[in-house]
């Protein structure tokens, strides 16, 4: 999650795959919106990592959404969630969002910073799958919407039973839905599902590659320490970037060790939530976030986003629990550049891959393919 609100644009040729809609409403998930939320029962999860089912939703082509006049009229007709038994809670609270997190038009989910007389003591964050603002082309956005939807909440519910969440993840406050009018006459309610989790106290690692530079550095790293295997005498770098942490303002210069350290411990933190039943399976800068920094600057990190995430060992689950501990150089795997993150490794991908492979080999020596001991 990054700190302040996302602009995405799409590729010109893909606008062209994307109907006009002069019925959708501008997004309505900004500052100063007043939601009334209750709790919500998700449907069971389904994608890659679960057994299809009869009753799972159908993926609509392209061909099939062109059938619809507009991508509004499609959600209205056939709009999430989808039937599921009422949660014994009925109670009504009120959400006020207070800033955008990560938000816009065909972004997909929308991450805004709220409060709620749930956690009355702190802002929270929301992820809201709306369908009508996925819009992606060549994308069902109503079975997309509710496949991240049930995908995320299935996995943050596991999280929260083994006890992890608010420690390695975002603490999870649970699944809601709300009405949201459609403004035209006479005025139409779409149900709309959504999650509560913590807002993690600082930026993305991509956030702060965005909103950083890299200089050059006279810091030397004797030739056989891991800093040093990697550069073959070659000149390490900073990265000098701004960002907010737990509120405060900071000035961080991460060296090649500090950003070394980020790819490690974020490699280890996949790793764990494997063994503990969740395979989150995008794990990229946008997903790794900074909880706090140290005096040596090493950043504290958490992972973030499991809306493509599979729960292993249940009954509609394809893969079982795995029944020894995996080195993370096997199971981890980067879904972005490494390079951008550490310049040093290379300006090519054999490089890059060379010199990450010896990385890899230097943190878990065991070897990269071999598994450790349970």
């Amino acid at each position: 999650m990054s700190t302040g609100p996302e602009v995405l644009e799409l590729p010109a040729d893909q606008y062209k795959r994307t109907k006009i809609d002069p019925d959708k409403p501008p997004l309505p998930y900004r500052a100063g919106l007043q939601l009334r939320i209750k709790r919500h029962i998700p449907p069971p999860p389904f994608g890659i990592g679960y057994f299809q089912e009869p009753t799972h939703p159908h993926h609509l082509s392209w061909d099939e959404l062109d059938q619809f006049s507009t991508p509004s009229e499609y959600c209205l007709q056939r709009r999430p969630p989808r039937e599921t038994r009422s949660h014994r809670d009925q109670s009504i609270h009120t959400l006020d969002i207070v800033e955008e997190i990560a938000t816009g038009d065909h972004r997909g989910a929308q991450i805004v910073a709220c409060r709620t007389d749930l956690v009355p003591d702190r802002i929270v964050a929301a992820k809201i799958y709306d369908p009508l603002y996925y819009n992606f082309p060549d994308v069902d956005p109503v079975y997309q919407s509710d496949a991240d939807y049930s995908c995320e909440a299935f996995a943050y519910r596991r999280l929260e039973i083994v006890g992890v969440d608010g420690l390695h993840v975002p603490a999870y406050y649970g699944s809601w839905t709300f009405e949201m009018p459609f403004a035209r006459e006479p005025v139409r309610m779409r149900a709309v599902c959504m999650i509560l989790m913590e807002r993690l106290p600082g930026p993305s690692v991509y956030a702060l590659l965005k909103s950083g530079h890299f200089v050059d550095s006279t810091e030397g790293w004797p030739p056989n320490s891991v800093e040093g295997s990697l550069l073959n005498g070659k000149a390490a770098q900073i990265l000098v970037t701004k960002c907010r942490i737990a509120g405060e303002e900071k000035e961080l210069r991460l060296n090649l060790r500090n950003r070394l350290n980020v790819l490690r411990k974020s490699m280890e933190l996949y790793t764990i939530l494997l063994v503990l039943g969740v395979k989150q399976r995008d794990l990229a800068a946008r997903n790794i976030v900074v909880t706090n920094v140290d005096e040596a600057g090493d950043l504290g990190v958490a992972i973030a986003d499991f809306s493509i995430a599979c729960v292993l060992g249940t009954s509609i689950s394809k893969d079982p629990m795995l029944t020894t501990w995996p080195s993370p150089a096997v199971e981890a795997r980067f879904e972005d550049n490494i390079s951008e993150w550490v310049p040093e490794l290379g300006t090519n991908r054999y490089d890059e891959e060379y010199k990450f492979g010896k990385w890899v080999s230097l943190c878990w020596p065991r070897g990269r393919y071999e598994e450790s001991d349970p």
